[in-house]
């Protein structure tokens, strides 16, 4: 599996920052960028500017054209694992 955890936390009414807080989907996708940066929000290919709420805390999943996604949606990072994907319902 990947090894995508940082530090820093920094809420505010958007974004959510800490990986162990949210993200486990997002942590299994290609376009995700490591992190996260203190004082900066999480990022992917789709959200350059900060992976929404509802996605990062994994309310919505984006496997589907979400607002503002650029046409990018998750795709598995190459080194997750079948298995997890599927217990996560993304295989």
């Amino acid at each position: 599996m990947s090894d995508r955890k940082g530090e820093g936390a920094v809420l505010d009414d958007r974004w959510m920052m800490t990986w162990g807080q949210g993200g486990r989907v997002c942590g299994l996708c290609a376009h995700v960028h490591p992190g996260p940066v203190p004082d900066e929000p999480a990022t992917c290919d789709a959200f350059p500017d900060g992976i929404p709420l509802e996605i990062w805390l994994d309310h919505k999943r984006h496997t589907k054209p979400y607002p503002g996604d650029h046409g990018i949606q998750f795709e598995p990072a190459p080194d997750v694992a079948p298995e997890v994907l599927k217990k996560e319902g993304l295989g």
